[in-house]
């Protein structure tokens, strides 16, 4: 898993590269939402069942978004928790089948 989160770091640092030193200067993409969140976004609703890659990638994440923004230092890194929180809770009760709602048979 570590290896893992940091190629997801480093994947996230990237886009976030690409987006403010290149993206930015074109002007027809003003309005593109951000790379980092997209990506983590797609990384929660993409991982494993039980795996904690998401959330974890929180941290990282949210701090490469805070270099660049004049929020207060953590504001992201606790967006993005509790929207892996909610992402994570939402995949559980309501598209993933648990272990107790077995598919009935006629």
């Amino acid at each position: 898993m570590g290896k893992k989160l940091f190629l997801y770091s480093l994947t996230a640092y990237c886009l976030f590269l690409l987006q403010a030193c290149f993206l930015s200067n074109l002007g027809y993409l003003w309005r593109l939402p951000s790379l980092v969140i997209v990506f983590f976004v797609a990384v929660n609703l993409l991982e494993k069942k039980g795996e904690k890659t998401g959330a974890l990638l929180s941290l990282p994440g949210g701090l490469v978004l805070d270099m660049s923004s004049n929020k207060p230092l953590g504001f992201f890194v606790l967006i993005f928790l509790i929207v892996s929180l909610i992402i994570k809770l939402g995949l559980k009760r309501y598209i993933r089948l648990g272990e107790s709602s077995k598919t009935q048979r006629w």
